[in-house]
């Protein structure tokens, strides 16, 4: 395998030593830090980044990513922007600390087509660009259904545009699920966005029967094509990080804890949801021949 594999924390629990056993029991070696102890990455004081680090350092593990919030905000409005360049500051100073190579981001909640916005959105990533420039850490910008940026070929030329090396792509498959304009999600979508990827997230979905509306279901029980996408890449070389981002639970979270995940109610769970789906995902791994 060229890859390696991590688990957002939350989606195990707040509570970093449990989500650290469940990654261990996998052998699984990175974790995600989105919300920790109730605090997302940007609110952790120095104290508690200090204590993230050691405890995933005696895991003998790696921060994989920290998954910011930036720019899951208004675009119209100015304080907010100026906010979330400070989300971002802060979450790039907790990626140093823990060794994270690679920071994420959005790009604005989605109130109307993305057209219609596309040059005010690069007019806000302009801040974004220059405190970018020559940083060690990447950060990596997702397509997701919520937000402007949603489809694999927008984010290809969102990318190319930006033209920043420290600004690249997160890929999550199953987002794609979720955007009724977007590309096939493999192979066109991956193809797409194959170039930009330097991180990946790992969910499922499917279709409900009943409401006609995308939802989360365990890894390998969706639409997302996991197994030929994960092949690919190690095929590929691509030697990243792809988390698992479980979002399925037993009880169906709604729609605005999706939105803005994280906290004891979006945990709850979490710990049996994300167990099912790595032995899902492990067997995927090993049907593809991935080792």
């Amino acid at each position: 395998m060229n890859y390696k594999l991590a688990v957002f924390t939350d989606e195990v629990s707040q509570d970093l030593a449990k989500a650290l056993a469940l990654a261990k029991e996998f052998n699984v070696s990175g974790v995600e830090i989105r919300s920790v102890w109730e605090h997302g990455p940007h609110l952790l004081s120095d104290n508690e980044v200090s204590q993230i680090g050691k405890a995933v350092k005696e895991a003998g593990m790696q921060v994989a990513c920290i998954a910011s919030p930036m720019f899951k905000c208004e675009l119209e409005d100015k304080e907010a922007v100026k906010t979330h360049l400070g989300i971002l500051d802060r979450c790039l100073e907790v990626a140093d600390r823990l060794g994270a190579k690679v920071v994420r981001g959005f790009t604005f909640w989605k109130r109307k087509p993305v057209a219609d916005v596309w040059d005010e959105v690069l007019s806000e990533f302009k801040p974004v660009k220059e405190r970018m420039k020559g940083s060690k850490i990447l950060l990596g910008i997702e397509n997701e259904y919520s937000v402007y940026i949603s489809k694999a070929s927008d984010l290809k030329r969102f990318l190319d545009t930006l033209d920043c090396p420290e600004i690249r792509g997160i890929w999550d498959p199953a987002n794609m699920l979720f955007d009724p304009d977007g590309e096939k999600v493999y192979p066109d979508a991956y193809q797409i966005v194959r170039p930009y990827i330097v991180h990946m997230h790992l969910k499922d979905a499917v279709k409900d029967a009943g409401e006609g509306k995308p939802k989360c279901v365990p890894i390998a029980d969706g639409a997302a094509v996991l197994g030929p996408q994960l092949k690919a890449l190690d095929q590929d070389g691509y030697n990243g990080y792809i988390s698992l981002e479980t979002h399925w639970r037993p009880t169906k979270l709604d729609e605005e804890t999706l939105r803005k995940p994280g906290g004891k109610e979006f945990s709850e769970s979490g710990e049996f949801a994300s167990r099912l789906c790595l032995e899902n995902l492990m067997r995927i791994l090993k049907e593809q021949g991935i080792q």
